[in-house]
């Protein structure tokens, strides 16, 4: 039942980006702003709706926004979130094959496979995670963020 349950809060994020307009024009900085706050109020609003974690990385693999539950899986805030990148936060042995899975599935169609792998946590600890990604786009058809759904894996999920 809880595997059921996480494919229907990915779906509906999925359904509610897919009605998102995303109306940012890269020669025009005053936009950006305003992209971030459609953003900032879609993140929140999904904390509230939905007990799975969602962060929303730049291309460079910098954290931009997490809700609460993201920020109280990983064990940041989320000023100290927005200094981090998505390696310093997972294992090495994990790299590779989120780098393959970037390039093959994210940057290609868009999503990747839900997969599993670890999390360091603030205070050093490692959590295992379940997650998936998505390719969010301006309004040119360039990538602009990644968005990632993470669901904390404990016995009971």
């Amino acid at each position: 039942m809880k595997k059921k349950q996480w494919y229907f809060a990915t779906l509906f994020v999925l359904f509610f980006l897919l009605g998102l307009q995303i109306s940012c024009d890269r020669e025009e900085s005053s936009c950006i702003p305003k992209c971030d706050a459609k953003f900032f109020t879609l993140t929140h609003f999904l904390n509230e709706n939905i007990n799975e974690g969602i962060v929303f990385v730049s291309m460079d693999g910098m954290i931009q926004e997490a809700n609460q539950t993201y920020l109280d899986i990983i064990g940041y805030t989320l000023e100290e979130a927005r200094q981090l990148s998505c390696e310093q936060i997972t294992p090495l042995k994990w790299h590779k094959m989120e780098n393959d899975l970037r390039i093959n599935q994210v940057m290609k169609r868009g999503f990747c496979d839900i997969y599993e792998k670890d999390y360091i946590r603030k205070d050093e600890t490692t959590v295992p995670i379940r997650t998936q990604a998505w390719l969010i786009t301006d309004e040119y058809g360039e990538p602009w963020r990644i968005m990632g759904v993470i669901k904390e894996i404990n016995p009971e999920n």
